[in-house]
């Protein structure tokens, strides 16, 4: 986290106090979450407060050009009529500290552990930050916002501490906290079972008496029922049970955090998980938690005794205790086992229990069933499970157990060695040795160190090459299948189905770690469903980065499944498909460790090479092996260490290595890049003039003086090794003007400037530019580039100043200026002094003969552009002065078209015609796929991938798109090349395209380009509800194709878009407002309702009946829409009547409402939170209609805020006088006129329903 603006600490910027109290003001009213510009009028106000300036505009700009002097140029930008910071939130330390206490106040029930992270965070930045009452100003309502955020964030720390079993650390917060908010029952909660933990029971309880009876006597009411169970746990505490719980026999190393993260869970989810594969420890770890539970009630129930599904509830039963678990027969028939299924489920609900079911994975779906059972029937039970494969049920949490991390492994390692022989020698980098290549697996950690009674940690660790056979023989009281590293594995293995257990033998060939093309390569088509398979018993374990997804696997599984691999006979048919892939792969990717993209290739390398060096050999063969045109086969190293590429490669993301040049012997030298580098570079040539280009002169031999016009003079660079310029080296050419076939050129100029496409050949270029585009055509044409000629359009932005004006005079608020034509003046009559801005765009360019040509639009970047000639010694064709323009005073608008050569490497050249055109590359691609080569299609839409989802395709190219994915048969691409569409250009057309591409690659791949599509439209924008209207139709069109997932998952995404607009809609916003978004809402939930299916369509009923009665403001819109266009006898097949029924249930309901009392003028509102909101909430809340407050500026200001943005019927005065000023607050007849507005709109809508029955 990188914080440029700190507030809260004092005002700084990237570390440099900002001096002045205006300034600082200045950048505090900026501040905003939303980063959005702040008008000037407001800013003033803010600044200045009841001081304004005589002429508050000019000030404020005198203001902002100050604090940009201090913060730098772009600190502070001008946005339209306003202004905002040159920053992101997450740069800026109050919004920080914000964002992270909203973040743990919305992860504390659902992950204590993640709240808790959040918490610390935002305390870290300023957790001892006070104010002063009395301040005012910007700077003081961001650090009083801070305060708050800070408070909340503490007491969030203290309930997640409890929730993880941080009693002592968590109960004096609570202690506070409760006090600032005595009804918040869900802190007092909190502090409750911190008391019994820390002070007892007696201690719980009696606080708890205290909160009830003070309730009673103020409400006349009783405490809520999370707080009712909570007093009855803790009076069933007087008497815990604790049954088949063991005690460890040596200290259990390096799970702490693990038993801290598992009690969080075990507080938010009914059902806990302990996920991994054996030898973790994940039984000890259950025993720990069994023990220390919160519940008074605790049973350890072992399953591994258990070999058939259906003596599952029998074994439970009769570890419980409970009546006729135990039948004379040799099992359960299913009526007994219902009967004592029932009986478990009572047992259990009589006090808040525990149940730890423990080795699950061999009986995971009986074990399922049954959980889900009792979590259904029972009140307060939680259920802990151990187990290799997840129960895969709606209440179940899974918590993934890791292996130990090496300092933890090496501790166990050394307590069970010294256990064994005292006197053994311990050398730290032979422990570390062992405990790495046994992955950190506490059991085989165990396992070897009990064989220092006979051997030295040496011997151990070189003997582990045949770890099967030495890890024998551990401790003698524990399970037979803990007693050997092999029977551990085998347990897993017999669980495996045929297909799955050859997934693992075939897989165990790579080293370390594959991809999911991998796998399909070597495995089949098959290769997801054994991979999922394999992940879902623990067997392998997923790595996700920047690069993608891995799969891994312990090398101890991977040894076993190695060893079963030669056993049936397979090894050599699985290393030859290992060989085929890494051939394949090398072919695709080494040849970039010789151009441009080398850190790309060096990531290859490491694709390709395991981590530990004494694998290599293993799959050095198939590296070293590349397939030559001809057939023949022949060894090539793999580059171990590209030179200067290990070197830079921490650069990577602001350097690039250049290639070889060709026959050139030095090695590149590193030159300064973007990281967005496209591999191509445009050379923008003179449209006018021409000079003589003698010896040694580059493409870019006016470079310097391009940077030193934008305000930053460059420092010329030594003579590279290579010649040529970084441009050109770039590129990989190298250019010697003087020198070379082409000889010296001619002095000449081109006589007048590029105009539009029609004028764009290669012959129309004239002295220097023609010699300079021959010269790089020829160098680009023998190092294996492509050039063409395009049409740029440049446009840059100055800042100037008219001949003979003083640039600091008013600041342009002459009054001359205020009627002063825009573009008065010709350009020369300005001085150029900064340059503000430029756009480079490419609109048209040729074929790479010259002749022919197409539209395109490509932005260049900067960096990619190198000069013939600065453009302050050019004509533009237009030019426009803009006046002052708040942020970079007076500017000058100028307009140019420029010939430009585009040059890129030769393998690069579809992905760059690709970025600028998105149809022709899919209809290159279509036309490849067509022909049958499809090595070449999947190749070519790979290099689209850099840029490819940023792209925004037209709306009829998804057809092609489709036609192209389903025919690459390569999901990652596939769906890469789906991700810039939306959702919105969908229509019945392409049900074919999309059944055909969720029939090759699976409805898993189809619901991540689904995803994919309503990751930007979440909240579906107004202007694309209307796309909705296709929805219907189309799902109808995708079950006739036989794809009713894929319906079911664009439902499913459109309902998720619907629904959080109803979540947001229907609990803020002003009335109007609220109304408004509503009824618009109502599109697209009708259709949806029509297209779902049945599973989805009961969902969304259900949903909607959770809402509140403010939900009909979309439902009765929708049913009126839906009158128009539906009898109301076929609303039942449309899936309305439901909703009908629900919207008529609510009416009745407001309509046999009673009326308010005459007297009754309380109002149900809750507030942020704050003290302030409190008040008005306790005054809201009684039959008191009037309250005078004495309350200070901010405070008057934070009421008035919060009474207006929630339309309450309160009218809100200041008087003014004394000090400081009384807010009286007057609860208006609007309270009951609003309510019998209500009553009656319930009444005519439900009449219409009625009606609309009755016909």
């Amino acid at each position: 986290m990188s914080i440029v603006l700190t507030l809260l600490d004092g005002v700084r910027w990237h570390g440099e106090p900002v001096v002045g109290e205006r300034p600082q003001a200045l950048l505090a009213a900026l501040a905003t979450p939303s980063g959005t510009a702040v008008r000037a009028e407001r800013l003033v106000d803010a600044v200045w407060a009841d001081d304004g300036p005589a002429n508050p505009g000019k000030a404020l700009q005198v203001l902002v050009s100050r604090t940009r002097s201090v913060c730098g140029p772009n600190s502070v930008v001008r946005d339209g009529d306003g202004y905002r910071l040159g920053l992101r939130p997450h740069q800026i330390d109050a919004l920080v500290v914000r964002s992270e206490a909203a973040a743990a106040r919305g992860a504390l029930t659902r992950d204590p552990t993640q709240a808790a992270e959040h918490a610390r965070a935002a305390l870290a930045l300023a957790g001892g930050l006070t104010i002063a009452e009395d301040a005012s100003g910007p700077l003081a309502d961001v650090r009083r916002e801070a305060v708050r955020d800070l408070r909340s964030a503490r007491t969030v720390l203290a309930q997640a501490e409890s929730r993880s079993g941080s009693h002592d650390e968590a109960l004096p917060i609570l202690e506070e906290a409760v006090a600032a908010w005595p009804d918040d029952e869900a802190l007092l909660a909190d502090l409750l079972r911190s008391l019994a933990a820390v002070r007892g029971g007696a201690a719980a309880l009696s606080r708890f008496e205290s909160y009830r009876s003070a309730l009673r006597d103020r409400l006349g009411t009783d405490p809520g029922s999370e707080l009712q169970r909570l007093h009855h746990e803790l009076l069933s505490r007087d008497s815990p049970v604790r049954d088949g719980l063991h005690y460890e026999a040596t200290a259990l190393v390096g799970r702490a955090d693990d038993i801290r993260r598992l009690r969080a869970a075990l507080v938010s989810s009914r059902v806990v998980s302990i996920l991994g594969a054996g030898g973790l420890g994940k039984t000890r770890l259950a025993h720990v938690l069994g023990r220390n539970a919160a519940q008074p009630v605790a049973h350890f129930v072992e399953l591994v005794g258990v070999t058939a599904a259906e003596d599952l509830v029998g074994e439970v039963g009769t570890a419980l205790g409970v009546r006729d678990s135990v039948s004379g027969r040799r099992a359960l028939t299913p009526e007994q086992r219902a009967d004592v299924r029932a009986r478990i489920a009572q047992h259990l609900d009589q006090a808040p229990s525990l149940l730890i079911l423990d080795n699950c994975e061999h009986i995971v779906d009986a074990v399922a069933d049954l959980v889900a059972y009792l979590v259904a029937t029972t009140r307060e039970l939680r259920v802990l499970t151990t187990t290799r494969a997840p129960l895969a049920i709606a209440a179940e949490r899974v918590y993934l157990l890791g292996s130990l991390g090496a300092e933890d492994a090496g501790e166990l390692f050394a307590q069970r060695a010294l256990a064994a022989r005292p006197d053994v020698v311990l050398d730290e980098g032979t422990v570390a040795d062992i405990v790495r290549q046994l992955d950190g697996l506490p059991l085989g950690i165990e396992l070897a160190a009990a064989k220092v009674r006979v051997m030295s940690t040496p011997d151990i660790a070189r003997r582990l090459q045949n770890r099967f056979a030495l890890l024998r023989g551990g401790d003698r009281s524990a399970p037979d299948r803990h007693q050997t590293l092999l029977a551990v594995i085998d347990w897993s293995w017999n669980l495996l189905t045929d297909a799955e257990q050859r997934a693992l033998r075939w897989v165990s060939v790579f080293h370390d770690g594959f991809t999911l093309d991998a796998a399909e390569r070597v495995l089949g088509p098959d290769a997801l469903d054994a991979v999922q398979s394999l992940v879902s018993q623990s067997l392998l374990t997923v790595l996700e980065s920047g690069a993608g997804v891995r799969y891994r696997m312990l090398e101890t599984v991977r040894e076993f499944g190695r060893m079963q691999l030669v056993d049936v006979g397979e090894d050599e048919a699985a290393l030859a498909a290992h060989r085929d892939w890494a051939v394949e792969y090398a072919v695709r990717h080494v040849p970039g460790l010789f151009g441009p993209g080398q850190f790309e290739a060096v990531g290859v390398r490491r694709d390709l090479l395991p981590r530990h060096r004494r694998h290599r050999p293993v799959v050095g063969e198939a590296v070293g092996i590349s397939k030559q045109p001809d057939g023949v086969r022949r060894r090539e190293r793999f580059p171990e260490q590209t030179p200067g590429a290990q070197r830079e490669q921490h650069h990577a993301g602001d350097r690039i290595v250049q290639p070889f040049v060709p026959g050139g012997e030095r090695p590149p030298q590193p030159v300064q890049a973007r990281p967005e580098q496209r591999g191509c570079v445009v050379v923008v040539l003179r449209p006018r003039e021409a000079r003589m280009c003698g010896q040694g002169d580059g493409l870019t031999d006016e470079q310097p003086r391009l940077e030193a016009r934008r305000g930053h003079p460059r420092k010329p660079q030594p003579a590279h090794p290579l010649g040529g310029s970084p441009v050109e080296r770039q590129a990989g050419v190298v250019v010697t003007g003087g020198q070379g076939e082409l000889g010296p050129p001619a002095a000449s100029s081109v006589r007048r400037a590029v105009k539009d496409a029609r004028g764009l050949s290669w012959e129309r270029l004239k002295g220097a530019d023609a010699w300079r585009a021959a010269l790089l055509r020829a160098a680009a044409g023998q190092t294996g580039c492509e050039s063409v000629l395009a049409l740029a359009e440049v446009k840059e932005t100055w800042e100037a100043y008219p001949e003979g004006d003083d640039p600091w005079d008013d600041y342009g608020y002459g009054e001359d200026d205020e009627d002063e034509d825009g573009d008065a003046g010709a350009d020369g009559d300005y001085v150029l002094q900064e340059l503000v801005d430029d756009e480079i765009t490419l609109g048209w360019w040729t074929g790479p003969d010259g002749t022919g040509g197409e539209p395109i639009s490509l932005r260049v970047h900067d960096y990619e552009v190198c000069a013939s000639t600065a453009s302050t010694d050019l004509t533009p064709y237009d030019s426009q002065y803009e006046g002052y323009m708040g942020n970079y005073g007076n500017t000058l608008d100028r307009w140019y078209r420029r010939a430009a050569v585009v040059v890129w490497p030769r393998e690069r050249a579809f992905a760059a015609r690709g970025e600028a055109g998105s149809r022709w590359a899919l209809e290159e691609l279509r036309a490849a796929i067509a022909r049958g080569d499809l090595d070449r299609a999947r190749n070519q839409a790979q290099s689209l991938a850099p840029f490819w989802k940023h792209t925004r395709p037209q709306p009829e190219l998804l057809e092609c798109a489709l036609q192209v994915a389903a025919g690459l048969d390569a999901a990652e691409t596939a769906a890469m090349l789906l991700e810039p569409f939306q959702a919105g250009v969908l229509s019945p057309e392409h049900a074919g395209g999309l059944a055909a591409a969720a029939e090759r690659y699976g409805t898993g791949w189809m619901r991540r380009v689904v995803d994919a599509w309503f990751a930007s439209e979440h909240r579906l924008p107004s202007q694309q509800y209307q796309w909705t209207e296709r929805l219907p139709e189309l799902c109808a069109a995708l079950r006739t194709h036989r794809a009713p997932a894929v319906a079911q998952l664009l439902s499913a995404g459109v309902w998720a878009a619907v629904d959080s607009g109803l979540r947001l809609w229907t609990t803020t916003g002003p009335a109007e407002t609220r109304r408004a978004q509503l009824q618009q809402l109502a599109l697209p939930l009708r259709q949806v309702v029509v297209a779902a299916d049945e599973e989805l369509r009961d969902g969304i009923l259900a949903t909607l009946r959770e809402r509140g009665d403010t939900v009909l403001e979309c439902l009765m819109p929708l049913l009126r829409r839906a009158a128009e266009a539906l009898p109301a006898a076929e609303w039942g097949m449309a899936g309305l009547d439901g909703i009908a029924r629900d919207c008529a249930d609510r009416l009745r309901e407001a309509c046999e409402r009673s009326a308010r009392a005459a007297d009754d003028w309380s109002v149900a509102w809750i507030g942020c939170g704050c003290e302030l909101c409190g008040v008005l909430g306790a005054f809201l809340g009684s039959r008191r209609r009037v309250i005078e407050w004495p309350l200070a500026k901010e405070g008057r200001r934070h009421v008035h805020t919060r009474i207006d943005s929630a339309e309450l019927p309160v009218r809100h005065q200041t008087r003014r006088q004394g000090r400081p000023y009384t807010l009286v607050l007057t609860k208006t007849q609007e309270l009951f006129t609003r309510e019998q507005t209500v009553r009656s709109q319930a009444a005519a809508d439900l009449a219409w329903l009625m009606s609309l029955r009755n016909r």
